[in-house]
């Protein structure tokens, strides 16, 4: 990954400012959603992708401090989504604290930030981010570990991105 300003030939528009009150529906993401035809399931304290079951299971949005808040970690959990068998088949076998879990999230966050760049979710807050706090120091082994993880995580991120985005074609 480079920083923009490293990258000739490259021109950036201006982003208009938007501010956006809490807890306020953004119709384009839902519809974004919902044309997944993800089984996502609303209700409950925790923001997850069940493999077993093949669905997301999200808290209600007003249990988030931020509208961008809820929308990032809806993104995450359907960048997970698409992990599944029968879509872009990822290794979903890993569990909390071992090296394919930790690519597995890593993968997830990044395409989350794809997903968030596009459709145009803005500033994640500290609390949003401090909650990956926990993933940093799994992510650090996978990447030192192997370096081609970036690369490889970034491409499967991007194959993510891309079935949601062809998900979008009526």
């Amino acid at each position: 990954m480079f920083n923009i300003a490293q990258v000739d030939g490259v021109e950036i528009s201006e982003v208009d400012d938007i501010t956006m009150t809490d807890n306020e529906r953004m119709e384009s993401i839902d519809s974004f959603v919902s044309n997944t035809k993800v089984v996502l399931k609303a209700g409950g304290n925790k923001a997850f992708y069940s493999s077993k079951g093949d669905f997301v299971a999200m808290p209600e949005l007003g249990q988030f401090k931020t509208t961008d808040a809820y929308y990032a970690t809806l993104l995450h959990e359907l960048t997970h989504w698409t992990g599944n068998k029968e879509r872009c088949e990822r290794n979903m076998a890993g569990r909390f604290g071992n090296q394919a879990y930790a690519f597995e999230e890593l993968v997830a966050e990044l395409g989350s930030m794809f997903l968030c760049a596009d459709l145009k979710v803005l500033g994640r807050d500290e609390d949003h981010m401090s909650n990956h706090v926990a993933y940093l120091d799994s992510w650090i082994k996978v990447l030192r570990d192997d370096k081609r993880a970036i690369f490889k995580a970034s491409t499967l991120a991007q194959q993510s991105f891309d079935y949601l985005q062809d998900l979008q074609v009526a």
